[in-house]
């Protein structure tokens, strides 16, 4: 049997302008502190990525797709087209945060779930 990754697109920036009233953008770019930090249980999340992520291992695991691999196929922020949500310092702010996630993935810091394996993302 092929084990092929399941690619997911995770866009914060959906969720917030969504519902800007109960995401704080703190949460949405990954820098969230204080009441903003979200927690579940022994899980803390700063990051509404971190938590986007986890959500997809935790369904998986739901439906017996322990063993799926999941690829951060691209995610982003918008720098252009809905006012104040969409400023270049604020898309660069995502994405430079986005980059301390991945590094806290890497070296065991990682607030979420327990990470096994790799975690590419393109």
């Amino acid at each position: 049997m092929n084990q092929y990754p399941l690619l997911y697109n995770p866009y914060p920036y959906f969720a917030y302008t969504g519902d800007p009233k109960h995401i704080p953008l703190s949460y949405a770019l990954g820098n969230a502190t204080g009441s903003d930090v979200v927690h579940d249980g022994d899980l803390q999340y700063n990051s509404l990525f971190d938590a986007m992520i986890d959500t997809i291992y935790v369904a998986a695991k739901k439906v017996g797709g322990e063993a799926l691999r999941i690829v951060v196929a691209k995610t982003g922020w918008s720098s252009a087209g809905n006012g104040n949500k969409t400023t270049i310092p604020i898309a660069r702010t995502y994405v430079n945060n986005g980059i301390h996630v991945l590094l806290k993935i890497f070296n065991g810091t990682f607030t979420g779930m327990p990470q096994t394996g790799t975690y590419p993302c393109y």
